[in-house]
């Protein structure tokens, strides 16, 4: 996974590598591929899901649309540092 680009064009002009092939994947290669990615999804930082619901919002309300959920106050203030990970959003009715 650490190749350079060098390494990796070096290596498809050889036909060494899997890139420069077609292969019809099989169910272990999706398989490997979904470990795969869930692997880097782990490392990454957590879902700012306040922030996410502020983004929603404004786009929501930008398009015209009555599809807006509540941020209390406090939770405006934190959106930046906090994950929210167990919020329940509530829907406002307009």
């Amino acid at each position: 996974m650490g190749e350079t680009r060098n390494e990796v064009s070096r290596l498809r002009e050889a036909g060494d590598h899997p890139a420069g092939r077609t292969i019809q994947p099989n169910e272990e290669d999706f398989r490997r591929l979904d470990a795969e990615r869930l692997q880097i999804e782990t490392r990454g930082p957590p879902v700012k899901r306040w922030l996410d619901l502020m983004c929603h919002n404004e786009i929501a309300h930008a398009m015209g649309l009555n599809d807006v959920y509540e941020v209390p106050f406090w939770a405006r203030l934190t959106a930046q540092w906090r994950s929210g990970a167990s919020i329940r959003p509530k829907l406002i009715k307009t």
